[in-house]
């Protein structure tokens, strides 16, 4: 076989290479977990976000998008979301849209990129907890579990890990010189937009999903398909409410209690069987 033959068979291959890519790239497959307006991060979530990541994998997505607006909520509920995004096989990014905050930031370091609308803010991760009506720090136990998790999904996304400490422990002091923002130490640590690209804890303004789909270098013409609440996400997410859980819990005893007091099988104990049965059924769905 000639030079002349081997150059052709090369152009070839490369050219069958490159219009191959540009295919895939064309037809990608985005994902888009919508935000929830100012969602607490609770088991119902953490069960919702896995569910998500997993029909965009069973589905063949190239990307997912995690759209956030969150004050923060259970450390444990947090954690699962972390885990659920850094064992998932397709890329996750998270696209904060206004709020980040607490478990909220736990959650976007754990993404592979972080894309911040204007007027969003990130940080103020400091566990805490309702006592008499008054806000409380949490143990030190699980403000050290914070830190770590904070540290350790910086570490592997390539962030600030100062940053992110400072985001959990207000002793930690930083310097425009080598931190890129002053901070005290007595403040916990909350960016904005342009502070969090300055310190490299976001990766770059994105004010749609669209403009995500740029960063990424993906085709403008590639397939999105937004991921909302289902029907019976909204019943689930009202069982789950804690307050809901202990009204059922009530309703179940006073059941019994009834039924015990009653001659023969009676309303209280269909009342009791009812309750426990919603109960149980919450938790079973829910999972984590």
């Amino acid at each position: 076989m000639n030079n002349k033959k081997i150059f052709i068979i090369f152009i070839l291959i490369f050219i069958f290479f490159i219009s191959k890519n540009i295919y895939c790239q064309d037809n990608a497959k985005v994902y888009v977990i919508k935000k929830l307006e100012f969602q607490e991060i609770n088991r119902w979530y953490a069960a919702y976000i896995k569910k998500a990541i997993k029909k965009a994998s069973d589905e063949g997505a190239s990307l997912i998008i995690l759209e956030l607006d969150t004050p923060g909520g259970l450390l444990s509920s947090a954690l699962s979301i972390k885990n659920y995004i850094i064992e998932s096989d397709i890329p996750v990014v998270a696209y904060i849209n206004k709020n980040a905050l607490s478990a909220g930031a736990l959650i976007s370091l754990s993404c592979e990129a972080i894309y911040m609308s204007d007027g969003s803010i990130i940080g103020a991760a400091t566990p805490v907890y309702m006592k008499g009506g008054n806000i409380e720090k949490a143990s030190e136990k699980e403000i050290s579990a914070m830190r770590a998790a904070m540290r350790s999904s910086a570490e592997r996304s390539k962030k600030n890990v100062r940053a992110a400490e400072a985001m959990v422990d207000e002793t930690i002091i930083l310097t425009k010189s080598k931190d890129g923002i002053d901070l005290d130490d007595k403040t916990l640590l909350t960016l904005s937009l342009e502070e969090a690209l300055k310190v490299n804890i976001a990766d770059a303004k994105a004010n749609s999903i669209i403009e995500i789909i740029k960063l990424r270098n993906l085709s403008e013409n590639s397939t999105i398909k937004n991921v909302e609440e289902e029907k019976y996400d909204y019943i689930l997410r009202f069982l789950i409410n804690p307050a809901v859980l202990s009204a059922l819990i009530s309703i179940g005893i006073i059941g019994v209690y009834i039924e015990l007091k009653t001659p023969g099988f009676g309303i209280g104990g269909v009342i009791s069987i009812i309750a426990f049965s919603i109960f149980f059924f919450a938790q079973i769905f829910v999972g984590d």
